[in-house]
C-alpha cells in the first residue's frame, strides 16, 4: 500500500499539469519572498513520532529531519518551522542547517512571558545581529494567535501593536533577510482588526486554523460539518488585497481522542478541499504549512488530536495528491532544492513492511473507547483492517 501510494505521488509530481494562473488583485510591488506565482509548501514536523532521527540544537530543543519527512511523502518542502521563546537565544545551528539545505525558515516567536519583556534591548539587537549572520530566509511569525484566549500576550491590542512595529523596525534595519509575518488565529473574528500592526510593519498576513471533529474536548461542539476554507474566508477578504497571506498552521485530525477512532476520511476530505481550493479561490495564499504531528503523544496539555500525515497510509495519500501540483511550490523560485541523497534508514522509513494498530480483542476491527478489550496487533502494510469496531456501541 504504501508503495503504491509513493508511486501515485511521484507520477503526479512528475505530471507537472498547468494550473490557469490568476491575476493579482491590485498593481504593487511583491512583498519579501513572494513568489509571482503558485504557493510555496512547508511543514511543521517536530511532532511527528514517525521520523527515526532526531537533531538537538544549541538550545535544547529537538527536531526532526526535513529529508526524512520528504522522503516519505515524495515531495521536497520550501519551508520548514519551529517554535522559540521570546528572550531565548537564536538556535544558529539549526537554522544554518535549514538555510544550507535551501529552506526558507518560519520561527514562531513567542513573548509567554508577557509583551511588557519586548524592549528594544540587548536581546532584540543580538536576535536580529544573529539572525542577519545565518544567512537564512526567515519568516519572523512574531506573537501569533494573539486574539486568541490562550496566548498570555494578547488582551491589549494598543500594546500589542505598538510591540510589533518595535520587533519590525529592529529586523528592518539590522536583519534584512527576515519578513514580518503578522498571524491572528482564525477567530474570534471580531477583534483581529483591532491588533493590526499597520501596513508598513508586516509583510505576510498569516492566520491558523484546524479542522478537528470536536471543540474543547465537548460533544455539544461538533466539528465534522465544518468546511477548512471558511476559517480562511474573513482573513482573505480583509487583507489579500494588501498583503500575501500565508496559512501558517494548518492540520485535520484523523483520530480524536474525545470520540476514541480513526476517521482518516474526515482528514482527507478536509485536506483535499482546502488545497484544491487554493489556486482558484485563494490565488493570493502565497505559502501554507501543514502541523504534522501526533499531539496525543508530543504535547501534553493539548493531547487531544492526531494530526500526523505520515502515521496514516490513506491520509498520507490525500497529502500526497494534495501537493503534487507544480502549483505547489517546493523551493525558491528560480532557484533548485538541495537534494539530499537517501540513506539506508530513510529508505526503510519509507518501505515500512508493518504497521501496529490497536484493535478490538472480540471482532480484530479497529478499537474503539467502546471496546471492554483491546490487543496491538502488528500488520502486514495494507492489510491492517480499516473498519472500526461497531460490536459495544450502545
Amino acid at each position: 500500500m504504501r508503495s503504491l501510494v509513493l508511486i501515485l505521488c511521484g507520477v503526479l509530481a512528475m505530471c507537472r499539469y498547468q494550473v490557469p494562473q490568476v491575476a493579482r488583485s491590485s498593481p504593487y510591488a511583491l512583498a519579501k519572498f513572494e513568489p509571482e506565482h503558485g504557493c510555496l509548501i512547508g511543514a511543521y514536523i517536530d511532532f511527528d513520532p514517525l521520523l527515526p532521527t532526531k537533531q538537538i540544537d544549541q538550545g535544547g530543543r529537538v527536531h526532526k529531519l526535513p529529508e526524512e519527512f520528504e522522503s516519505v511523502v515524495g515531495k521536497a518542502h520550501a519551508i520548514y518551522s519551529y517554535y522559540q521563546g521570546y528572550g531565548k537565544p537564536l538556535p544558529m545551528d539549526w537554522v544554518k542547517r535549514l538555510a544550507g539545505a535551501g529552506k526558507y525558515v518560519q520561527i514562531c516567536l513567542e513573548p509567554n512571558d508577557g509583551l511588557d519583556k519586548v524592549r528594544a534591548d540587548d536581546y532584540l539587537t543580538k536576535l536580529a545581529d544573529d539572525m542577519k549572520a545565518s544567512g537564512a530566509r526567515i519568516f519572523l511569525r512574531f506573537a501569533s494567535e494573539m486574539n486568541a484566549p490562550w496566548v498570555k500576550y494578547g488582551g491589549n491590542p494598543e500594546l500589542y501593536r505598538a510591540k510589533f512595529k518595535l520587533v519590525h523596525d529592529v529586523m528592518a534595519v539590522r536583519a534584512p533577510n527576515v519578513a514580518m509575518v503578522w498571524c491572528p488565529y482564525s477567530k474570534p473574528q471580531w477583534v483581529i482588526p483591532e491588533y493590526y500592526p499597520g501596513d508598513d510593519a508586516v509583510d505576510w498576513v498569516g492566520v491558523n486554523f484546524y479542522n478537528v471533529t470536536f471543540h474543547d474536548q465537548s460533544y455539544s461542539k461538533p466539528g465534522t460539518g465544518e468546511d477548512p476554507r471558511d476559517f480562511l474566508r474573513y482573513v482573505y477578504r480583509r487583507y489579500a488585497t494588501r498583503k500575501p497571506v500565508m496559512i501558517c498552521e494548518y492540520a485535520a485530525t484523523h483520530y480524536g481522542i474525545l470520540e476514541g477512532e480513526r476517521n482518516a476520511h474526515y482528514a482527507e476530505r478536509c485536506i483535499k478541499a482546502l488545497y484544491r481550493s487554493l489556486p482558484t479561490l485563494f490565488p493570493r495564499v502565497k505559502a501554507i504549512n501543514y502541523f504534522d504531528g501526533n499531539n496525543l503523544v508530543s504535547a501534553p496539555g493539548h493531547d487531544f488530536n492526531n494530526f500526523s500525515i505520515t502515521e496514516d497510509d490513506d491520509v498520507l495519500a490525500a497529502y500526497c495528491e494534495a501537493v503534487a501540483s507544480a502549483y505547489f511550490l517546493s523551493h525558491a523560485p528560480g532557484e533548485k532544492p538541495v537534494i539530499i541523497p537517501m540513506t539506508a534508514q530513510m529508505y526503510k522509513l519509507r518501505q515500512r513492511a508493518t504497521v501496529k494498530v490497536e484493535v478490538c480483542a472480540e471482532t480484530g476491527l479497529i478499537a474503539t473507547k467502546y471496546c471492554p478489550v483491546t490487543i496491538v496487533r502488528t500488520f502486514k502494510r495494507g492489510t491492517e483492517p480499516k473498519i472500526n469496531c461497531t460490536k459495544h456501541h450502545m
